[in-house]
């Protein structure tokens, strides 16, 4: 399976994000990979792999992310 998002996924995932982010802007980790993925991709790309990921590309992210981690992550793993 080949995870594709192109502006206009990563449009309504941004609304999304935006929707269910705490007031500061960021999202803990888990719900953000749950907002990225679908459950077909999820039981595909695990969360212990998307930490990996994250934490290989993008090591100065928190346990709660911003968009903008998001966007890195996104442009860096896929």
């Amino acid at each position: 399976m080949s995870m594709q998002f192109d502006d206009a996924r990563i449009a309504t995932l941004k609304h999304a994000f935006e929707g269910a982010a705490s007031a500061d802007g960021t999202l803990e980790r888990r719900a953000a990979y749950q907002l990225m993925f679908n459950a077909e991709e999820r039981a595909e790309y695990s969360f212990g792999s998307f930490e990996e990921d994250l934490n290989s590309t993008n090591a100065e992210a928190g346990e709660s992310l911003t968009f903008a981690d998001v966007e890195k992550f996104l442009k860096d793993n896929l």
